[in-house]
């Protein structure tokens, strides 16, 4: 090829070129520009890309006054684990970086939310709902978030006073998603009433067995805890144990009724009232474990306190340490209010009963925990604060439940007994609304004294105390 053409061909590259590169600059021609050059997008990747993020996110300035935010309970300053109240003294806090962890997250969140927390401290368990529910009738509610009891809990959800919960959803909610910091502590047909920290368990709440080691040991007695941790602990091998030892003038268990009637139903997957809000003794599971409660009343294998001392919990608890009796049914704040004792004594779950599956030893009513009045300002934000207040603890979520593991450890003699009794707290637990019925749960009294003065036989009893305990029943669901 010649010069000539080799130049007028370079030429018209050229021109030809100039050319695209005019139509793409102009703001009329919408047809992208075809090119040799990488096409370069205006959003990178942000999976893909490792550019570093030139501006940094905007802080909120909020220049409205702060909101208060008001936390209301019986008890001062509680939040279920969530912060302290002041900031915390290094010289005198028990976990001193704990409760700062808590205390800063406190004070962020109210940044973040632009909210004043306030604490209203109603002084009176008994005053407590009363307080709440005249606040609710007045269209004021008491705080945007309250502690209730079980039994308040459900006096207010059926009164209509608390927003459901599982209506408030939001992007990155833990309780809608992994409920890691955060559970629903009343949860009743997709309906969520009422939550609570994620803290794997309550020591002082949870009920389970004391074994008296000293006596076992004088008596020569199968060890409870080995026969617990071979899985041959049975209601047939706890019977056996308290009959040797009535036979050697020793008594089997003692406590209070209501607790035994309690860990004998759980035990044995049995409930006082069916889910239809029906009296539930004569029931095939219940029906075992009453017959059961009559044995030890009949052969009396239980170190009993009379009914006409069932307020007195000092002496029902206490029974046990003064060294005449191999296991007590026992919640930790129990055995707490007498002080310390010499015993040497281990901790234990009640036996399975002959129709267990689910592995639940003790059971609750309702659960302590926070609700959301109806009538707070935003429902949704208040449920967003509550999430945040108790996720201080971040991804370390060890730190929320080595407190109530904590309390156990100085509780309990060895370590193996208050990792026992957080496991069963946080993992053998039923649940019976009929146990959020105070003067229906004493029907226990009545069995037992039926029982140990052969007034009535199991059917008996049950049948004649079928009517007045529905009764109650009926007046508080329907």
């Amino acid at each position: 090829m010649s010069k000539k053409r080799i130049f007028l061909l370079i030429a018209l590259l050229v021109a030809a070129l100039v050319f695209v590169t005019a139509c793409n600059n102009d703001d009329d021609d919408e047809t992208p520009a075809t090119s040799n050059e990488p096409e370069v997008t205006q959003e990178a990747d942000p999976v893909t890309s490792n550019e570093p993020d030139d501006e940094p996110a905007q802080e909120v300035v909020h220049t409205d006054p702060p909101r208060p935010f008001r936390i209301a309970s019986f008890y001062l300053h509680q939040m279920l684990g969530a912060a302290p109240a002041e900031a915390p003294d290094p010289d005198t806090a028990s976990d001193y970086e704990m409760a700062r962890m808590q205390y800063d997250n406190m004070r962020e969140v109210e940044r973040r939310f632009n909210i004043e927390i306030e604490w209203v401290n109603t002084m009176s368990y008994d005053e407590h709902l009363e307080t709440f529910l005249l606040h609710q009738m007045a269209g004021d509610p008491i705080g945007e978030v309250v502690l209730l009891s079980g039994r308040q809990t459900l006096i207010a959800m059926q009164g209509g006073h608390l927003v459901d919960i599982a209506t408030l959803q939001f992007p990155g909610s833990d309780l809608h998603g992994a409920r890691n910091t955060i559970n629903a502590s009343v949860e009743v047909e997709n309906s969520i009433w009422q939550v609570n920290a994620n803290t794997g368990g309550d020591p002082w709440r949870t009920l389970g067995l004391i074994v008296n080691n000293d006596l076992i040991n004088r008596l020569g007695l199968p060890n409870p805890v080995e026969l617990y941790e071979s899985g041959n602990w049975t209601w047939d091998v706890l019977l056996d144990i308290m009959r040797t030892a009535k036979a050697q003038g020793y008594y089997g268990m003692g406590g209070t009724v209501n607790d035994l009637g309690n860990v004998l139903f759980a035990s044995n997957d049995a409930t006082m009232m069916t889910s239809d809000y029906i009296y539930a003794f004569d029931q095939p599971n219940q029906l075992e474990a009453v017959e059961f409660f009559f044995t030890m009343m009949d052969e009396r294998l239980w170190n009993y306190v009379l009914p006409t001392d069932q307020d007195n919990w000092g002496r029902s608890y206490s029974s046990f340490f003064e060294g005449d009796t191999v296991f007590s049914t026992q919640h930790m704040w129990g055995w707490g209010m007498i002080g310390g004792t010499e015993l040497s004594f281990s901790a234990l779950p009640f036996p399975a009963g002959p129709s267990n599956v689910s592995g639940n030893s003790w059971q609750i009513g309702f659960d302590q925990g926070l609700v959301i009045p109806n009538g707070v300002y935003d429902p949704l934000e208040v449920l967003q604060i509550v999430e945040a207040l108790l996720g201080w603890a971040g991804d370390e979520l060890w730190l929320m439940r080595i407190g109530g593991l904590t309390s156990a450890r100085n509780e309990f003699q060895t370590e193996e007994d208050a990792q026992r009794w957080m496991h069963i707290s946080g993992n053998m637990r039923g649940n019976d609304l009929a146990r959020d019925l105070e003067e229906f749960t004493w029907v226990w009294n009545t069995f037992a004294d039926d029982f140990l003065n052969g007034y009535r036989t199991v059917a008996e009893a049950i049948e004649v105390h079928r009517g007045p305990n529905q009764e109650i029943i009926d007046n508080f669901f329907r």
